[in-house]
Parts: C-alpha cells; structure tokens; sequence
C-alpha cells in the first residue's frame, strides 16, 4: 500500500466518522411554528371576546448536555399562534384581553430511546379581568418519535406533544368552554 493511499484512506475513514457523528447529533432546534396543530376540526361557534395570553409558567430548564424542552417563551409563541389560528375568540393577543389565559405546564418528561416519547400535562384556565376563575381543564398528552438522528428525534417528540396538548385545548375549548 502507497502512503498516499493509505493517507486518503485514513482521511476517508475521519470524513466518514464525522458524518455518522452529525447525523447522530443532528442539527435540530425546538421551534414555535412547529408546535402549532395543523388542523383543529370542530364547530365553528366563535367567543364573543378577546383573550389575552398570559406567559407560560412551569416549563422545564434545559441545559447544556441534558435533554431539550420547550422554553416557556417558545410554549408562549405557539399557544399565541394555536388560539389566534383556532378562531375560536374574538381576539388574542398578549398584552390585552376581555378573558385571561394562564397555561402551566404540570409536567413534561421524556422516556425511552427508540422510541422517545414525550409526556406533556398542563392545565389552561380562563379568567375574567377581575380574577374569577371562568373555565379550567387540564390535558395529558404525549408524542413518540423514531427519527435516526437523536436531537431530531428528540425535537420532533418534544413538538407533537405541544402540539398534541395544544389540540387537546383547543377541542375542549370548543365544546366546553361557555364564559
């Protein structure tokens, strides 16, 4: 064997090392436009009023070489975007409303490898503008994802549960919620 073949053969075998190792690490961010169901069947009943958002409490922290959640500011964003594309109210907004929406996020664990599977409670309250409690109902969902890549995997499991959950609301929003 040449050096020069045995110089380009090495290099192959780093080159090759270092995709699998990307394709393992994946290249994948948690983002709020995912999170926002695609379709939200029901009635078409609309809410005579306007509903303002309130920040998200109770999400976990990720740090760095542990697993990743969604952030409070991205559970804000897509929840902002799940009820204004659901119809459902008159408005929404985050900084005025007739009604406010509170979401806290009970819990969020993962489990699993392949699978990974994602388990997200949280409780939705309504209130009126002088604080009474108008509607409130918690929803338990979960998400499963088998991508190759172990943070795609990760994200992808971590969004369909948000999404789910989201849906979830929606739903019981629509057949329950009567202010």
């Amino acid at each position: 064997m040449s050096a020069a073949h045995a110089t380009c053969s090495g290099a192959a075998r780093v080159w090759a090392l270092a995709l699998l190792a990307l394709s393992l690490i994946g290249c994948a961010g948690i983002t709020p436009k995912r999170m926002v169901p695609e379709a939200m069947a029901g009635s078409e009943r609309k809410v005579a009023q306007r509903v303002r958002v309130m920040p998200v409490t109770g999400a976990r922290d990720t740090f760095f070489g542990g697993a990743a959640f969604p952030t409070k500011e991205q559970f804000h964003e897509a929840l902002v975007a799940t009820v204004e594309k659901s119809g459902l109210f008159a408005g929404v907004s985050p900084s005025a409303g007739d009604l406010d929406l509170t979401v806290s996020v009970l819990s969020i664990d993962q489990t699993g490898f392949l699978p990974l599977t994602v388990r997200l409670v949280a409780n939705y309250k309504f209130t009126a503008r002088d604080g009474a409690l108008i509607w409130s109902e918690t929803y338990d969902s979960s998400h499963s994802a088998n991508d190759f890549a172990g943070a795609s995997r990760t994200v992808n499991a971590n969004e369909g549960a948000v999404r789910e959950n989201f849906k979830a609301f929606v739903q019981g929003a629509r057949e329950r919620f009567r202010p």
